[in-house]
């Protein structure tokens, strides 16, 4: 009982196709599903009769599905960027276009966009990105390093530049959440002598009602969370910082699925990929999950905090954002 007041709602920051075609196919995508099949596996999963999906894919994917690193830096050089901001833009509208055709009153539109430097530059235009319905947005590593570095080469990055990109994304009115906002900081500034550096960007998510991603694929993924990620989750909880939980769900193998790597999970085949993972990842994830809360409600997390908790919380959080 405990999982589904937790966990009871929206199902929320996921990649998929929208078709089941070959061409589509990502290295490193494996046992990718279609957006129907994703709805129809969660579905079966909630034991409901039905569960909000959102679809979040990564909105550069339509530049470079193959997402090679070499490819797909050029595109976020300096001189490139308004060129591509325009294209990924217009292909984030084109298939929220294609959702909303489709009639499902179970999918929503949404996007991850990339955080492009510190002045909180996303790589979709801001027309489009308000008329979704959930947007996300996120540091990476790559097209922050090809925006801000010659060559895109690797260097680091003070955490005062991803900061001051987290406030200005945060006090964005087109943006909902901060996608996993440790995962990809860098070693150096994962420091909890570091922690005052995020309060300024805790009161201003406060303000604006932004929220806050648990990223499961991170959390779920590694025995027991850094104390630093807890302490930044602890910190933005004493602030009032609204939190969301985001599956960053890619594939089932994050979750030990046994399913061939070459496997698209698609509406006809949903029913019979979840069965196959009853007995393994499904149980994985119910377990990994339950360990997860203890932790959260250890480090001052309440299921009030959480905006998809249920449908009915999402749905008046959206609300409350237009």
């Amino acid at each position: 009982m405990q999982l589904k007041e937790w966990f009871g709602g929206s199902v929320i920051h996921i990649h998929t196709r929208l078709e089941n075609k070959s061409a589509e196919y990502q290295p490193g995508e494996e046992i990718q599903f279609t957006l129907s099949g994703l709805s129809e596996y969660a579905r079966r999963f909630s034991g409901n009769g039905y569960m909000v999906v959102v679809d979040t894919d990564h909105a550069a994917l339509s530049i470079h599905p193959n997402w090679a690193l070499d490819q797909r830096q050029e595109y976020f050089f300096p001189q490139n960027t308004e060129k591509t901001v325009k294209q990924i833009s217009e292909d984030v509208r084109t298939r929220a276009k294609k959702i909303r055709e489709s009639e499902s009153s179970h999918v929503l539109t949404g996007t991850e966009t990339d955080i492009l430097n510190s002045s909180g530059m996303l790589d979709v235009n801001n027309d489009v990105l308000s008329s979704l319905d959930l947007v996300i947005a996120s540091f990476h590593y790559y097209p922050w390093a090809a925006n801000n570095f010659v060559g895109g080469e690797k260097k680091h990055i003070d955490l005062k530049e991803i900061l001051m990109a987290y406030e200005r994304v945060a006090a964005n009115p087109h943006v909902d959440v901060i996608g996993h906002p440790t995962t990809y900081i860098q070693k150096y500034n994962r420091d909890v002598a570091l922690l005052p550096e995020w309060e300024p960007l805790f009161r201003i998510m406060k303000m604006a009602g932004t929220a806050f991603e648990l990223n499961l694929s991170t959390l779920l993924r590694i025995k027991e969370p850094e104390e630093f990620d807890l302490k930044v989750i602890g910190l933005a909880a004493e602030h009032g910082v609204n939190f969301l939980l985001g599956l960053d769900l890619h594939n089932l193998k994050m979750f030990g699925s046994e399913l061939k790597s070459d496997f698209v999970i698609d509406e006809q085949s949903a029913a019979r990929a979840f069965d196959k993972n009853v007995g393994k990842a499904n149980m994985n994830f119910f377990y990994s999950l339950k360990g997860l809360i203890k932790l959260l409600k250890a480090n001052g997390l309440t299921r009030e905090m959480i905006v998809n908790s249920s449908d009915e919380k999402f749905n008046k959080w959206l609300e409350s954002r237009k």
